[in-house]
């Protein structure tokens, strides 16, 4: 199905971490989750993607002029919304070569969510408490995009950085453990005259040599490619609807 607001879906692909065959285990598949360090080395060195995107869900409570909410959010790579060629309906979007700051925790909101925000008398600089930590709101997707994530049409989007901070599993050291799979979802968008035959080959390429030095069963996981994002956009009846006055 389109995503609504997304530009060139065509040229959209799911990067997806293969089954491997672990010692111990016969001919039986095994599977390891790619960690964040191995991600940002295959986005580091690929150039078959304009972009290469990580994310995750993650339940939020929100309180918004004293009212406790329950929205689902993301956390998201910088360059996401880059990524997915959308524009800002206010303020800013996270932009590529953009990371979170603890400092300054900074978060982009749906356009529902936002009416519910101008009608508390807030707006663009003002704070939301996530998970009991104070956002600043910096922007506002478009009125007709509900996200990427698989179950549930999303409220708020924030930096994966700050992961640690809103999600309860995950501590700062597993953004810098290469050994530490995530159960991250990741994506890209294919270069000029590139498509997923040539990206594929390059991935397996990478893998084997981000694999180098490194024992059989902790080297990177090799990334099979499917054109399209393996969503269902609008499974479920958007939260954001029910916050909309």
């Amino acid at each position: 199905q389109p995503i609504p607001s997304v530009v060139e879906q065509d040229r959209l692909v799911s990067l997806v971490p293969k089954p491997m065959l672990m010692e111990g285990m016969g001919e039986e598949p095994g599977s390891r989750a790619l960690s964040y360090p191995d991600f940002l080395r295959y986005r580091e060195r690929s150039r078959a993607f304009s972009s290469l995107v990580a994310y995750r869900g993650v339940a939020i409570n929100l309180v918004l002029g004293g009212e406790p909410l329950r929205v689902n959010g993301q956390v998201v790579s910088e360059g996401y919304f880059t990524a997915l060629g959308l524009q800002p309906a206010e303020g800013r979007l996270f932009a590529a070569g953009e990371k979170g700051r603890e400092a300054e925790l900074e978060v982009v909101v749906s356009h529902a969510l936002w009416q519910r925000i101008l009608a508390s008398g807030r707006g663009l600089g003002n704070a939301l408490t996530l998970n009991g930590h104070p956002f600043v709101v910096i922007g506002v997707a478009p009125p007709a995009f509900r996200g990427t994530q698989y179950e549930h049409d999303l409220d708020v989007w924030m930096p994966l950085e700050t992961a640690p901070l809103v999600a309860s599993q995950f501590s700062p050291s597993d953004l810098q453990d290469p050994e530490r799979g995530w159960l991250l979802t990741f994506f890209g968008r294919l270069a000029p005259g590139v498509d997923v035959e040539d990206a594929q080959r390059e991935m397996n390429l990478l893998a084997g040599r981000l694999a180098v030095g490194r024992a059989r069963d902790k080297g990177p996981s090799p990334l099979e490619l499917a054109p399209g994002l393996r969503i269902r956009p609008g499974a479920r009846k958007a939260l954001a609807s029910r916050l909309a006055l």
